[in-house]
């Protein structure tokens, strides 16, 4: 089912190429597993972080079908939580507005030394909080006596629920304690089995219905005045409960990612059809920028909901434009510009001065990213590969993508103190200044070039 271009031999070029240890993907086809790849080392259970919320909508869901728990009825009726005592708006906050972060409640843990004070009127806007999905968890868990977990384990991931033998929200070193926003752990085969329960059972359909538009997300809307977001991008998305809901040509797409920092997730259903993915990748602060040809290659196209998540959140993001194998991806090595050495600095000097290449440096993943005018990309590579392969290791990497008449290259150092000396080297090195040819400055000293 995986796109051609993105078959087992295409996706572990692609992950060797970002640098992701390990990758777990299952697909699904009218609610039933359709294909299964791992590729790289992974781990018998992941921290699937946000992931916990679809999860915990459908706690949420099942304790209203089964248990007489009402949605829309203000949660002060279960249980009066010390800490929003005295508060304004208080009345009005349900499980409904909680689920699809319309409560108001700011992202800030509840402890009563802090100061705190609603974000909106609930229901007036979207915002993002897992601290109003802990208020919901200790309702439930005052209400019905019972922890998250066991109630998790009753309605979800026993023998007698979904069968999800791998997950809990408990962390085996009993280090975190339980939140209903962030704590679960799984596997990629147990999300799977839980997307599937989701779709073979219409009575759980109720998550999927469109609780508010994200045109209300006032946090969204200033990424689009800087130009991070576009307007239509919002207006193409809306929140369910535990969900996010894309508006496609090809039917309604649930959608959710998980950020456990090394460790990271996305999953996608669409609704008419059934397909869906679940991606787990596994040790790579960059671990979702292979979400967009994964996802786009097996449920389909979900550009809007991709742009609203790498947008706001700040996310690396690689599409099929720049990493399928149509592509023109290829090593420095096979460049076939000759330049004396002794001409090299002058070279890059005439670069620079000439604003024909931008430098940028990504600290996280030992990565410096150079983009000039692609008729530009020989020449410079010549210019600086002489330091790289000072330091150049087994598994490190030079690469050179096209895109848009530019040329990107992007050299990634695994050793970060190996990786330290080549940035401090390329910072520190006497460039010759450009007046108007390279020839013409040889004669000429240098300033250093600038770190960012």
């Amino acid at each position: 089912m995986l796109d051609k271009k993105l078959d087992k031999t295409g996706i572990e070029k692609l992950r060797l190429k970002v640098g992701v240890t390990g990758l777990d993907i299952h697909t699904l086809k009218s609610s039933e597993l359709d294909e299964h790849l791992t590729l790289g080392a992974v781990p018998k259970q992941s921290k699937a972080a946000s992931l916990s919320k679809p999860v915990f909508a459908y706690l949420i869901v099942k304790l209203a079908q089964e248990r007489g728990f009402n949605l829309d009825a203000p949660l002060d009726n279960f249980y009066k939580h010390p800490r929003l005592e005295g508060y304004e708006h208080r009345e009005l906050v349900t499980a409904r507005k909680v689920l699809s972060h319309q409560s108001g409640i700011p992202a800030q843990d509840l402890f009563p030394d802090q100061s705190f004070r609603f974000q909106f009127k609930p229901g007036d806007e979207y915002a993002y909080s897992g601290t109003a999905y802990k208020y919901l968890q200790d309702v439930i868990e005052k209400h019905y006596g019972k922890s998250l977990e066991e109630l998790a384990q009753e309605i979800v991931f026993g023998p007698l629920a979904l069968g999800m033998k791998n997950s809990s929200f408990i962390d085996r070193d009993h280090k975190d304690p339980l939140h209903a926003a962030y704590t679960l752990k799984t596997t990629a085969e147990d999300y799977a089995i839980f997307m599937k329960a989701m779709l073979r059972n219409p009575n759980m359909h109720e998550v999927f219905k469109p609780a508010i538009s994200l045109m209300t997300d006032s946090w969204a809307k200033q990424k689009v005045e800087n130009k991070e977001l576009q307007t239509q991008d919002l207006q193409a998305i809306d929140s369910g409960l535990g969900w996010l809901l894309e508006k496609t040509d090809n039917g309604i797409i649930a959608f959710h990612w998980g950020d456990a920092g090394v460790s990271k997730s996305f999953v996608a259903m669409n609704l008419t059809t059934g397909i869906s993915c679940v991606y787990f990748a596994d040790k790579a602060q960059n671990g979702l920028s292979l979400v967009d040809p994964v996802i786009t290659s097996t449920v389909t196209d979900l550009n809007h909901g991709l742009n609203f998540v790498m947008g706001k959140y700040g996310y690396q993001r690689h599409s099929v434009e720049n990493l399928a194998e149509k592509e023109r991806f290829e090593t420095w090595d096979n460049m076939k510009y000759e330049i004396p050495p002794t001409m090299r600095a002058a070279w890059l000097a005439y670069l620079v001065e000439k604003n024909l290449v931008k430098k940028d440096y990504e600290p996280w993943q030992n990565t410096l990213v150079i983009t000039c005018d692609s008729d530009k990309a020989g020449l410079l590579v010549k210019l600086i590969e002489h330091e790289f392969e000072k330091v150049r290791g087994e598994d490190d990497s030079a690469t050179i993508a096209e895109k848009d008449n530019k040329s990107i290259l992007r050299i990634n150092i695994k050793n970060p103190e190996l990786y330290q000396k080549f940035i401090e080297k390329l910072n520190t090195e006497k460039w010759l200044p450009a007046t108007n040819t390279p020839q013409e400055t040889a004669q000429h000293k240098s300033p250093t070039l600038g770190k960012k």
